[in-house]
């Protein structure tokens, strides 16, 4: 079932909910350069709301479509050095995977 929601707007509990179960509409709407106002947030950015700043909460990539795995790696790779760019295999769902997921290996290897 798919639904419309606003993002232009503050969203309600149902709507923030819906989102929350699909982040790859979260990330769009942030390559869209949209604001996502998040109940309660009033206007302002609150960490506690954004699924993205949750370390526990992790994309299953392999939920994804093969557009959305690639549009993830361009996001990643927009301002990176190219010897740091994601580059996977192939094209194949499976090696885009594979590159989100070492890339998010390395990123956690940073942050320690």
């Amino acid at each position: 079932m798919s639904r419309n929601v606003d993002l232009t707007k503050p969203l309600d509990e149902d709507e923030a909910a819906y989102l929350r179960s699909r982040p790859w509409l979260i990330r769009d709407a942030e390559l869209q350069g949209l604001e996502i106002q998040w109940p309660g947030s009033e206007g302002e950015s609150d960490a506690s709301e954004d699924p993205e700043d949750d370390e526990d909460d992790e994309i299953d990539y392999n939920d994804l479509t093969i557009p959305k795995l690639k549009a993830e790696i361009d996001a990643r790779n927009e301002g990176r050095e190219e010897d740091a760019m994601i580059v996977p295999e192939s094209d194949k769902k499976a090696d885009l995977v594979a590159a989100l997921e070492a890339d998010d290996e390395v990123e956690d290897e940073d942050a320690e």
